[in-house]
């Protein structure tokens, strides 16, 4: 089982939802979720990635990383925490700004507006709760790939 299912499943489980309940309130057709739980979509979009975790009211990287869960709990940020009761680092946004750029620049990538913006908002989340100086390229890299797709 991978990282995303495993970490669907246990927040399905602390709600004790239905994949069909997690499908509706995450405003997604049927089977949708079943797809990704039973491995029939291997690589599933942001877009259904970002529905589910706004559904469980947890971040796409909450997700996506093994680790996520530790981390947030090293930091005092839990799971499923509104993103706004963290403190605000105005130097950290900027970095996950430039940075962004520096990918888009470098890579002939195009993006739309609202994809630019939720990936700023998806690193500097993830780089809050752990604690990071600077975004993770990696992070950043992967949820590029996932908007173009």
């Amino acid at each position: 089982m991978n990282t995303l299912t495993a970490n669907i499943k246990n927040e399905m489980e602390k709600r004790s939802w239905s994949v069909h309940a997690l499908e509706r309130q995450a405003g997604l057709k049927p089977s949708a979720i079943r797809n990704i739980l039973y491995g029939r979509s291997k690589n599933p979009s942001l877009s259904v990635i970002q529905s589910i975790a706004n559904a469980l009211e947890c971040s796409v990287a909450d997700l996506i990383d093994e680790e996520a869960e530790e981390r947030s709990k090293a930091t005092g940020v839990e799971k499923g925490e509104n993103r706004d009761n963290l403190p605000w680092n105005q130097q950290l946004y900027l970095k996950c700004i430039q940075q962004l750029l520096t990918i888009l620049i470098e890579k002939p990538i195009q993006l739309k507006k609202e994809s630019i913006l939720s990936v700023i908002d998806d690193a500097y989340f993830y780089s809050s709760v752990n604690n990071l100086e600077k975004p993770d390229q990696n992070f950043l890299n992967w949820l590029i790939e996932k908007c173009k797709e």
